[in-house]
Order: C-alpha cells, then sequence, then structure tokens
C-alpha cells in the first residue's frame, strides 16, 4: 500500500502514515512518543475524574559509576516489587490498604545516565486514596522501612528520606521536574511524569536521557554515548514502561490497550486527514536521499 502524508487538521503539521511501527517503546521515540501520549491523555482522565487523591511516590537506590544497568535496575525492581507488588493479597498488604485507604496504584519505569553516579534507574508511583488528608509520614515510614531492608537483602542500600519520597497532590510533579532542567512549554502534571520519563531534559550537562544519549551519537559521534544506549537497550529489554494496579483503568470505565492497538488508533484517528499519497518508489527516493525530516 502507499505510504500517506497526513496533515493535522488543527495545528497544520505534516506526518506520515501507513509505515510499519516497531512498537518498542524504550528505543523508538516515534513509536514511545504515540504510546506514552496515549497512556498520558488516560491518566490525566484518571487523576481528574476519580475523585482520589494522589500521592506520588519515587523509588531510588544508591549506585556508582562503576555499576552496570542490568544490576542497578535489577536491585530496584526486585526491592520495589518485594514492598509493594508481591505481597497483595497478604494480610500485611491488606492492612496497609486499610490504613493508607488505597484504592488503586500506576508506576512508572524511568532512568538517567550521568558522569558522576552513572546509571539512575528510578521509579514513580502514584498511590491513589480515598482519604484526602493522609498521614504522609505514617506513609513513607510504612514504605521506606521495608524498601530498604529489600534492598539491603541484595546487597544494595538505599539512604532514608531519600531511598523514598512521597511528594503529595497533582502540583508535586513541578519541584520534581525543576531538579532535571527547564520545564517543557507545556504544563508537567503527575501524568506527564508518569509517561514521558525518556523524554524530559536531564538537569545540567552532565546527566543524559536515553534519547539524549542517541542524540550525542547520532549528532556528535560520541562512541562512548553509543556503548551506553547499547547497555540501555539490552537492560530495558521487555520492560514495562507503566504497570497499574488490577482495575486501574476501571476508574474511568476504559480497558488498556496494547500498545499495537494504541499505534493503530493514532494512525486512524479522524484529525489527521489525508494531504498526499506516495507509491513504493517516491518513498525508496526520499528514504535513499534522506529526505523524510524535509517532507515532514
Amino acid at each position: 500500500s502507499n505510504v500517506k502524508i497526513r496533515q493535522h487538521a488543527e495545528s497544520g503539521r505534516m506526518r506520515y502514515g501507513g509505515l510499519w511501527h516497531c512498537e518498542r517503546v524504550w528505543l523508538c521515540p516515534i513509536c514511545s512518543y504515540i504510546i506514552s501520549e496515549h497512556r498520558r491523555h488516560k491518566l490525566g482522565r484518571v487523576l481528574s475524574e476519580s475523585g482520589l487523591y494522589p500521592v506520588m511516590v519515587t523509588f531510588t537506590l544508591q549506585h556508582n559509576a562503576w555499576m552496570a544497568l542490568k544490576d542497578v535496575l535489577g536491585a530496584l525492581l526486585t526491592a520495589f516489587r518485594k514492598t509493594m507488588t508481591s505481597q497483595r493479597g497478604s494480610s500485611s498488604w491488606k492492612r496497609f490498604q486499610a490504613r493508607h485507604e488505597l484504592v488503586a496504584w500506576v508506576r512508572a519505569l524511568e532512568v538517567t545516565w550521568g558522569l558522576l553516579n552513572g546509571w539512575h534507574p528510578h521509579l514513580h508511583m502514584i498511590l491513589l486514596l480515598s482519604n484526602p488528608f493522609p498521614d504522609l509520614e505514617r506513609l513513607q515510614s510504612d514504605i521506606e522501612n521495608r524498601y530498604i531492608a529489600q534492598l539491603q537483602k541484595l546487597g544494595f542500600d538505599g539512604l532514608p528520606g531519600v531511598a523514598v519520597k512521597l511528594t503529595a497532590g497533582n502540583d508535586a510533579a513541578a519541584d520534581y521536574i525543576a531538579k532535571y532542567g527547564k520545564l517543557p512549554e507545556y504544563d508537567w502534571g503527575l501524568d506527564r511524569e508518569l509517561t514521558r520519563g525518556h523524554f524530559k531534559s536531564a538537569r545540567g550537562d552532565d546527566r543524559w536521557t536515553p534519547f539524549g544519549l542517541l542524540d550525542l551519537y547520532a549528532f556528535e559521534d560520541d562512541k562512548r554515548a553509543y556503548a551506553l544506549f547499547q547497555e540501555y537497550d539490552n537492560a530495558f529489554f521487555r520492560k514495562n514502561q507503566l504497570t497499574t494496579s488490577r482495575g486501574f483503568w476501571d476508574l474511568i470505565d476504559e480497558e488498556e490497550m496494547t500498545d499495537a492497538e494504541i499505534l493503530q488508533a493514532d494512525e486512524l484517528a479522524p484529525e489527521w486527514v489525508l494531504f498526499a499519497s506516495l507509491d513504493l518508489d517516491q518513498w525508496r527516493y526520499i528514504v535513499k536521499n534522506g529526505m523524510r525530516g524535509i517532507l515532514e
């Protein structure tokens, strides 16, 4: 079939259609943007329509520049899982839910790389509580004590008050983004914080997001950045970008879509109107001569 050139009915922006999508949310800026934006909109609806009180929890761990990403990431995910998710259904988890009036949760995985401390994987989790006046000190203590204990069992550690950080309400994300550099032109709320981590600007000139490393290689031929991106590719293979509690999307009466379904729906979105069609020979000429960006 022909390659399509589509124009947005309102903004006038152009883009290609009718192309195969790789569905690799961690590696492809195009697929990642489409999938992340879809989930951001849905998450924004949950935050605004559920009537529940959001508390964002950030999980980190101590690490050094010489540590391999797969090791640091593995420790982070294992400690988190044993702290927050593997206990579901247990009496201790039920007590935790009841004590803090926890209704649902969603968590997102993110990573940056820095010259000083190397890979910095971290998790953001939003707890949706029915109580608008939660005991945040008790909530942090309940999570942090278990989380640090799990890290130590794995040979890692976390600093009290740093390994687990709580920020309450939708405005909290602005403070977190400020640590990493300039705020985007649009409002960056909790929904964007959870779904667009690998697009955010990293803090200063000594820390980069994965796509920032890719830029260094593409435009400056930085071989170290290329090797780091390969390490990132291997470590994040088949990792979930966004994970939710059971029934999370029921809060807005919607079912979660697969990555493939999100990309297909975006391809057929009515706001993108057909502007022109290209046959296979024309498309080959454009690709061969590096003209894809010129047309867009």
